[in-house]
């Protein structure tokens, strides 16, 4: 926005240009004469609207507020405008600028828009302010956000809720670098005697999760409760992510506690609640004292005939949600199949769908031997699946069934990733696998990574199966496909073993390996 000075009549007016487009004022100056304006602009308008209206004291201060709005919006760039007017309307033009800018994600332009409106003193208001701290935020700059805090308050500004959320939810962004600014934050609220509502204290409550202060995440909760501030769904999620930080010794019993609490309020959970609930089940340390033995005679139970878990823990949510989390020497917990229906059936019981992330949780939950049980489940409450949850499939099974995982992501219109091929990489045992999975890779319109090459040739190396082995090393050549380190040393060992052997197979190994090595580059 460009802006010139021009005169009018004896009275000193602004002309906006919007978008480059400049407009100059041709009137003569009479400084003796009175300014009126042109027939059938805003202001004569606004004018003739006023005069229509009742006598002073017949209308409310809220009519006055929406006639200065609409005024601000019916302001062209060729409307004239006194002094007085342009510092009271020219904000709200600035204004919607910066929103513009703002929402588009560009914050450099917005924050000189801000400096604009400092060099041609321009009354900036709250709003202007609180959208650049949000957008500063939502970036993690919370260092710039806070010198616009200060900056507020020396305009003599007074933050509001939206404010201080902003902040926090920069400071949740920035993580444990900004716990000081968490706290000048925190003081300057106490100070105004500022009572913080639901959602600043949800705000508050993640920004000290993120900053890893789960005590002092508590005791925002616990002063919601003394000050009668009521929780949401919001709040309990976070409460359950603060349970699952490594530094409490007491975990899966404070867990417990917020779940306990969530159902007391009679607020009915989502599936961001039971999602995090699951991942409380996986990640949150519990008492030794809870470990009950297994019963290593009851073969009905398929974890007390493996020896590496010691032990079980019973949880009951409620009395239709009882689990039997097992618990392993090195910290390994599973549930039993049983034990994630349970869990379906409380989520349908509270009318939650779970979604995809539940059953990723799942699957970290349970042993490798019962995935193929999990995809009907999800067939089942009609989740679309993506492709990091395939890929997780494809992990515990074998080469035929990883080719029919493969289709089901063509089928869910989905798009394999590098880790896709990775995994089946992994799953090759033989050269007509590698062979056949090198051919898929490139139908898709795909290179093979690293990873990829590097696993299918240790595949091959380890069978010592020297035939598919030159014939992938000349497909690598082929593709122009550059070897790593790892599979310069792989085949290297290759060729020491093959240099003890008289094999046909061996020779014709190593004279490829000679020249092949002088064809392509090492890295």
């Amino acid at each position: 926005m460009i802006t010139r000075l021009a005169f009018g009549r004896g009275l000193l007016y602004r002309t906006c240009l919007v978008r480059h487009t400049e407009t100059y004022a041709t009137k003569k100056v009479t400084p003796k004469r009175a300014f009126k304006p042109e027939a059938g602009s805003a202001l004569t308008k606004e004018k003739s609207k006023r005069a229509s209206k009742p006598e002073a004291g017949s209308s409310t201060g809220s009519d006055s507020d929406n006639d200065d709005d609409t005024l601000s919006n019916r302001i062209t760039a060729s409307t004239p405008l006194t002094f007085k007017q342009w510092k009271v309307y020219g904000g709200k033009i600035y204004e919607k600028r910066l929103k513009y800018l703002v929402k588009a994600k560009n914050v450099a332009k917005a924050m000189e828009t801000l400096q604009l409106m400092k060099d041609r003193k321009v009354n900036i208001s709250l709003l202007a302010y609180n959208m650049l701290i949000s957008e500063h935020t939502r970036t993690g700059d919370i260092k710039k956000a806070f010198k616009l805090f200060n900056e507020l308050k020396k305009r003599s500004l007074l933050p509001d809720e939206y404010t201080y959320t902003s902040l926090f939810n920069g400071c949740g962004v920035a993580g444990p670098t900004s716990l000081d600014i968490f706290d000048k934050i925190t003081a300057e609220m106490e100070r105004r005697e500022i009572i913080p509502n639901t959602v600043t204290c949800n705000a508050m409550i993640k920004a000290l999760v993120m900053c890893v202060e789960p005590v002092r995440a508590f005791e925002v909760y616990e002063s919601m409760m003394s000050t009668y501030t009521p929780p949401d769904l919001h709040t309990y999620s976070s409460l359950l992510m603060a349970s699952m930080i490594k530094t409490n010794d007491n975990g899966m019993e404070l867990a417990m506690d917020v779940w306990n609490e969530l159902r007391a309020s009679e607020l009915p959970p989502d599936v961001h609640c039971y999602n995090m609930l699951i991942q409380c089940l996986r990640d949150c340390s519990y008492p030794e004292s809870w470990i009950a033995e297994l019963d290593r005679s009851d073969d009905s139970d398929e974890f007390s005939r493996q020896r590496y878990f010691q032990g079980y823990i019973v949880l009951e949510f409620t009395e239709y949600f009882v689990l039997r989390l097992y618990v392993s020497k090195d910290g390994i917990r599973r549930v039993s199949l049983a034990g994630v229906e349970n869990i379906l059936k409380a989520m349908e019981k509270d009318s939650v769908k779970p979604d995809i992330k539940t059953f990723h949780f799942l699957t970290s939950l349970v042993s490798r031997n019962t995935y193929k049980y999990i995809l009907p489940l999800v067939e089942k409450h009609q989740v679309s699946v993506d492709v990091s949850f395939v890929n997780r499939l494809m992990a515990a099974e074998g080469f035929q069934k990883s080719m029919e995982l493969l289709k089901l992501i063509d089928t869910s219109g989905l798009t394999p990733n590098v880790y896709t091929y990775q995994t089946m990489a992994g799953s090759c045992r033989n050269g007509t696998q590698v062979l056949k999975l090198l051919s898929i890779i490139r139908e898709n319109g795909h290179t093979p990574s690293d990873v990829v090459w590097e696993t299918l040739i240790t595949v091959l190396a380890k069978s010592q199966n020297y035939d598919s082995l030159l014939q992938l090393m000349k497909k690598m050549k082929f593709m122009r496909c550059r070897p790593n380190e790892n599979i310069m040393s792989t085949l290297s060992d290759v060729a020491v073993v093959c240099s003890r052997k008289g094999s046909s197979d061996s020779k014709n190994f190593l004279d490829y390996y000679k020249s092949w090595k002088k064809d392509v580059r090492i890295q």
